[in-house]
């Protein structure tokens, strides 16, 4: 994966794009999950275009399953060397409540230089939100052992980009989860 992942930031970075690797990708990186299955690749809605151009320039498309709990802008599958990789512009979910998550440069936390090649990701804070919103309570739950376990979590940028009192039982949770930990250090 490490060279399929190089390779696509490459091409992405070569032709100025603004994207990051987040999902299950995102979290073994802060070592939270030790398995994944595919790459999700959130983009923003001034690159998607060029992206996809570049996707079916250099994988085999995939089909894709609708699930009407998401109405996502856009969201397309490949495959290069047996790995799936998901492409995902402006993710927009309806599980408990509506909820829609534009990426844009600010969402890109961290960068990884793999033979001089940048690697952009996502914000941890925003996985945190996004796993909430389309139900994954196991996945929830890991992210906030790693950061009750002392990873920093106070973040000012997540705090606007979520307006946290329009997602009411995100807000509480992380309201919570901001307590044990500082009441615990």
């Amino acid at each position: 994966m490490k060279k399929i992942i190089e390779s696509l930031a490459k091409e992405f970075n070569e032709r100025n794009l603004t994207w990051a690797i987040g999902g299950s990708f995102l979290l073994k990186r802060y070592g939270i999950n030790d398995g994944f299955d595919e790459l999700d690749i959130m983009v923003s809605e001034d690159s998607i275009d060029e992206i996809k151009g570049v996707m079916n320039d250099i994988a085999e498309k995939l089909g894709v399953v609708n699930n009407e709990s998401f109405q996502t802008d856009h969201f397309s599958s490949y495959k290069i060397q047996n790995q799936t990789i998901n492409i995902i512009c402006n993710l927009k979910c309806n599980f408990k409540e509506s909820f829609t998550y534009s990426f844009d440069k600010e969402d890109i936390s961290t960068q990884y230089i793999s033979n001089n090649v940048k690697i952009y990701f996502s914000d941890l804070l925003d996985w945190y939100v996004i796993y909430q919103e389309i139900d994954s309570a196991r996945t929830t739950k890991l992210i906030e052992r790693y950061y009750e376990s002392g990873s920093f979590l106070n973040n000012t940028r997540f705090n606007n980009k979520f307006g946290m009192d329009d997602i009411p039982h995100v807000k509480d949770r992380y309201s919570n989860l901001k307590k044990r930990i500082y009441q615990a250090g």
